[in-house]
């Protein structure tokens, strides 16, 4: 059963944002994204559906020209389980009228392609 009372996970964050402190467009991405969490803790899918997806779009773009490292491999991490929490929120409210501006799956296609890259 879905709980979001164990959503909020800590694993890489600290060391990822330190990586990032010298981009600060990278930092406030990280953000947006730890601020998806909160609201999907508190039950809030639409907000935290709308920030995953502002996060998501920002990182996408900075993930297509980081360079190979530490940094970019906790990025990845992180954005691929960023998408699948969103991913899990539209499965939750599959139905209701939440607005959806992209679908996680193009996400999903954007990172793969920076990862081939």
């Amino acid at each position: 059963m879905y709980n979001p009372e164990k959503l909020i996970y800590d694993g890489c964050l600290p060391e990822l944002l330190q990586l990032t402190k010298t981009t600060p467009q990278m930092t406030t991405a990280i953000e947006i994204a730890q601020s998806a969490e909160l609201y999907e803790k508190e039950q809030n899918y639409s907000a935290a559906l709308e920030k995953y997806e502002m996060a998501l779009g920002k990182l996408l773009n900075l993930l297509q020209n980081e360079p190979k490292g530490r940094r970019r491999d906790l990025l990845i991490e992180e954005v691929s389980r960023w998408m699948d929490q969103a991913e899990r929120i539209k499965a939750l409210t599959r139905g209701s009228t939440l607005p959806h501006s992209l679908s996680t799956d193009t996400y999903q296609l954007s990172l793969n392609k920076i990862l081939y890259i």
